[in-house]
């Protein structure tokens, strides 16, 4: 009994230093829920379990409130991420709306994801401007785009951009009174023709 007691006054902190082991490990390797689910569905229950066990809950139910917000939550990320890498939408909803833009490299883009670093963190990804907003990039051939480069979008993967060298090789021009980051579609609608009067 005592040692029963003992383990349910100590469980609290116990989640709670899992808790903050969790989230730095979070911070270190600085990945989306999505592309890890385990981590942070166990830092949210840990939290969880904490609070519980604090406010008088008893071993088992810090138990099964880890357990199942764990698994919950872990099970919710995953079908997140099939959601986003399954794209179903139309072209020109969501990101999709991209595909057959130009814009340009901001970042080093490469044709596969860099593989990561000794410390286990995640290379930093290419990234590009396109219609005014940064997005991570991949190469859809095998070259490797320079910042500066202009590059037209050809899929989406998720919230990642596949581009490809612009075939115009360089970047559309971008409209009279437009902001130096935006890029337009690679096929402007024409413009209304103006008749003399």
């Amino acid at each position: 009994m005592y040692g029963g007691c003992m383990i349910e006054q100590a469980l609290p902190w116990v989640w709670l230093v899992v808790f903050v082991g969790v989230c730095a490990r979070l911070v270190a390797t600085r990945r989306a829920p999505v592309d890890a689910p385990v981590w942070p569905s166990v830092a949210v229950a840990t939290a969880v379990g904490g609070i519980t066990g604090l406010l008088g809950g008893s071993l088992v139910v810090q138990v099964v409130v880890v357990v199942v917000i764990a698994v919950g939550m872990t099970l919710l990320f995953l079908h997140w991420r099939r959601l986003l890498y399954e794209n179903r939408l139309p072209p020109g909803v969501g990101g999709n709306r991209l595909v057959d833009m130009v814009g340009e490299v901001t970042a080093p883009v490469s044709p596969r994801p860099s593989p990561p670093q000794p410390d286990g963190r995640d290379r930093a990804p290419g990234h590009v401007t396109v219609g005014g907003e940064d997005w991570r990039a991949v190469s859809s051939d095998d070259n490797r785009h320079e910042v500066g480069s202009p590059i037209r979008v050809v899929a989406v993967r998720g919230t990642t951009l596949v581009v490809a060298t612009s075939p115009r090789g360089h970047a559309t021009p971008r409209p009279a009174g437009a902001t130096p980051d935006r890029a337009t579609p690679s096929h402007p609608s024409p413009s209304p023709t103006t008749g003399a009067s």
